[in-house]
């Protein structure tokens, strides 16, 4: 059995093994090394995801400054999507260009511009485009055909579609639709008066609510789908931090300061450093970087919530951190935890 390692440092190796021996279905081996001990791996300790991603960005910099390393040169991995969201915001307000390897940018995701897509167009019932994204999302019984009919009429009236959407028995829709449409209008007219008497988050998620869009992924029961359901949630976050900043707080206030960071995809990247690369811990197999931090090492995240009551999966969440040696030993002492 090949037990010699000849990339990791002692330090990593040890601390691989340490990891990995609590799995009791694998044949018992410790790798060993000739290599030199290396430098101790970082640890660093975070009140939340924010300071987290602060702390992250802070070390990026003082390294691009004193040690001269480039953005390319950096790794930031995680567990699940969902985690990216706190790095990027970060790193958009520092200005630092990044890419997601084998994932979308959080605010592109599909889940979350159809979330945000219901907000805008309860805060304001004429954003044509918005109500076009989520008439239908989840399937409510209101086709393409159908959409264009309401259209058609709105646009020959110069009223929003939204409104038009009140006044579905005189555009010559079938029975169904037109039941489908009338609730559908009911329901984002009760949404935009009960914006005004709740919290924002305790509102968004009403919206999740009512909407049916997390009923929608939870029947769904696959692994896609539970991670747009982990994406959510993480938004939900987002409307916390809002609301602890104690500033103005309505959701048309909300959505403004919320469109500063979202239009992330307009980052200006005119600098040949390249970009600090995100994935997860999966994404990253096989692959080098200089400098490496891995955020999110926690209960519930990794190991994930859902490997906790599985033994078997368990196990596989320690051979996943185990398999991060060889990016930890890459680093040079540079990995950082939180």
């Amino acid at each position: 059995m090949l037990e010699q390692n000849y990339r990791s440092t002692k330090t990593i190796l040890h601390a691989a093994n340490e990891v990995i021996s609590n799995n009791t279905s694998r044949y018992p081996k410790a790798l060993r090394t000739d290599n030199a001990q290396g430098e101790r791996i970082v640890v660093y300790r975070a009140y939340n995801e924010q300071e987290e991603a602060r702390f992250v960005v802070q070390t990026i910099q003082s390294l691009m400054k004193k040690e001269h390393y480039k953005m390319g040169d950096f790794a930031i991995l995680y567990r699940t999507n969902a985690q990216s969201r706190a790095m990027e915001e970060v790193l958009v307000k520092a200005n630092l260009a990044y890419q997601i390897v084998g994932g979308t940018r959080f605010y592109e995701r599909k889940e979350i511009k159809d979330l945000l897509a219901y907000l805008r167009l309860i805060a304001n019932p004429a954003d044509d485009l918005s109500l076009a994204r989520i008439i239908n999302e989840p399937k409510r019984a209101i086709g393409a055909t159908t959409f264009e009919k309401i259209a058609t009429y709105a646009f020959e009236r110069e009223q929003p579609i939204f409104d038009a959407l009140g006044q579905s028995l005189f555009m010559g829709l079938s029975a169904r639709a037109a039941t489908a449409v009338e609730q559908f209008y009911q329901l984002m007219t009760e949404l935009m008066a009960l914006q005004h008497t709740m919290p924002l988050t305790a509102f968004v998620k009403e919206v999740i609510k009512r909407t049916g869009y997390k009923e929608m992924l939870e029947r769904e029961k696959t692994i896609e789908a539970q991670s747009r359901l982990e994406n959510i949630e993480e938004f939900l976050t987002v409307t916390q931090a809002f609301e602890q900043r104690g500033e103005e707080q309505t959701l048309i206030a909300f959505l403004t300061d919320l469109a500063l960071i979202a239009d992330i995809d307009k980052l200006e990247e005119e600098d040949s450093q390249g970009e600090i690369i995100l994935m997860t811990m999966h994404a990253a197999k096989g692959l080098e970087f200089p400098v490496v931090f891995i955020i999110g090492l926690e209960e519930n995240i990794f190991p994930h919530a859902r490997t906790l009551s599985d033994d078997e999966e368990l196990e596989e969440e320690r051979r996943l951190a185990y398999g991060m040696k060889r990016l930890l030993e890459i680093a040079k002492g540079e990995g950082l935890t939180g």
